[in-house]
């Protein structure tokens, strides 16, 4: 019984050659890479979808939550990307990330025009920041 366990385990490393270490090695480190590349962007491209949706439906604060998410994705993936594929996902970081700049503006434009009642009771126009109050001058 006890023959069959050097069999099923692997040789150990002191018996490899160098050669095949260095093969072993990069052909693990390509496996990484091929498991990261596969499993980042295509996550990034499912969560993008989710964003676009919620874009087009109006859903500004869940857009931007994805965007934000996907792009995290999309950068991890991008350093396992290559060639032409790089380009091409650098292409999209830069267009997402335009696009949930623009809804982030207009997240912050519509809280700034909201009225805000302070502790005194009194309205303020939150974009005017004040304003109007007397003061003559001359």
């Amino acid at each position: 019984m006890t023959d069959a366990y050097p069999r099923l385990l692997p040789e150990a490393p002191k018996r490899r050659s160098a050669s095949r270490l260095r093969f072993a090695s990069s052909f693990a480190a390509a496996r990484v890479i091929e498991i990261m590349e596969s499993r980042f962007i295509p996550e990034a491209i499912k969560i993008v979808k989710l964003a676009v949706q919620a874009d087009n439906e109006g859903k500004l604060k869940e857009a931007l939550v994805l965007y934000k998410k996907a792009l995290k994705y999309f950068i991890t993936g991008l350093k396992y990307e290559q060639g032409k594929s790089k380009e091409l996902v650098r292409d999209k970081i830069n267009d997402y990330m335009k696009r949930a700049e623009e809804i982030k503006k207009a997240l912050d434009g519509q809280t700034s025009k909201k009225t805000v009642v302070h502790a005194g009771g009194v309205k303020h126009d939150k974009k005017s920041g004040g304003g109007g109050g007397g003061g003559g001058g001359g």
